[in-house]
């Protein structure tokens, strides 16, 4: 008798249906554009369509768009169309400048704009100390390099980047990044610095905002972590290395902050849903740029491999 109620029973459920109507909006595709630069390089910018989740249509390239560029308000050139949807200036972007890019696509008006920010000088490498760093909660331990460099940031908000640069006459490498951490706030993996710390992430580049030391000098410390095949692999190169250091848009900032987010939850089940910021108007994507400086910094001598 048990066995006739439950097939009765699955036999009800599974005969019971119930249409439910999903109205989803017939979301016209928008223009997306690609435009990072950075100062001393000419503007890139590269235009495709949006595509809805789901929809079986392709990204295409949006080819053949007559793009202007304005600086400080004044018409500066239209932009070259090359291939693939991508579009190039003629002359090199200048930090100081504000720029500005208008166009029609996709029967869409669409413009953005962006400051370049002004220069921040790297004022000296304070120290570049060999250390070692426990890098979970097993106890691991990794060689690193403990480094402090100071700079003079300007009034008012401003958002930086570091990113170290292996210079080599050798093209093809194996290890063609230096992988970077914090000793300070955590601000990609909104965690706090190395000390606090059971497990901490390493990156290709670190970001961080000049909210603690608005308007100040400011020695600033970063870690290098490496492994002992990394500095063979150095040396047969007789690699140099470069820090780079930007003063990046606001608008940039906060769209890789939003980007790395999203990246790292977009397969996640229970995460919630990540907005990538933008700052086109009528469309998606980013116009924003970064102005850099460099200094060399001896990364062998200190490990004792010069």
């Amino acid at each position: 008798m048990k066995n006739i109620l439950t097939i009765i029973l699955l036999f009800t459920l599974f005969s019971c249906e119930k249409t439910i109507p999903i109205e989803i909006d017939n979301v016209e595709p928008r223009p997306v554009v690609n435009g990072m630069f950075e100062n001393g390089k000419p503007l890139k910018v590269e235009l495709s369509n949006s595509v809805l989740v789901g929809n079986e249509g392709d990204i295409g390239n949006l080819e053949n768009i007559d793009i202007e560029l304005f600086t400080n308000d004044t018409f500066q050139e239209q932009l070259i169309y090359e291939s693939d949807g991508n579009y190039y200036s003629s002359n090199a972007m200048e930090a100081g400048n504000n720029y500005r890019i208008e166009f029609n696509a996709l029967n869409k008006n669409i413009s953005a704009s962006s400051y370049l920010p002004d220069s921040v000088p790297i004022v000296r490498i304070d120290s570049i100390v060999p250390t070692t760093i426990s890098v979970d909660q097993f106890g691991a331990i990794e060689s690193a390099l403990g480094i402090t460099f100071t700079f003079d940031d300007l009034p008012g908000n401003h958002y930086y980047l570091i990113d170290i640069a292996i210079i080599s006459d050798i093209q093809q490498t194996t290890t063609d990044r230096v992988w970077l951490f914090y000793y300070e706030t955590d601000y990609m993996g909104l965690n706090t610095g190395i000390g606090n710390n059971a497990e901490f992430n390493v990156w290709e580049y670190l970001r961080f905002p000049d909210d603690e030391f608005n308007n100040s000098r400011k020695t600033y410390k970063f870690g290098i972590v490496y492994e002992e095949y990394d500095v063979d692999e150095w040396v047969e190169q007789n690699a140099r290395f470069e820090l780079y250091f930007y003063a990046l848009d606001p608008d940039l900032y906060l769209y890789l902050q939003t980007r790395d987010v999203f990246w790292n939850t977009n397969e996640d089940f229970f995460a919630e849903s990540a907005n990538i910021h933008t700052n086109i108007n009528g469309g998606l994507g980013i116009f924003a740029g970064a102005t850099l400086v460099k200094k060399e910094i001896d990364l062998l001598g200190a490990i004792g491999k010069e």
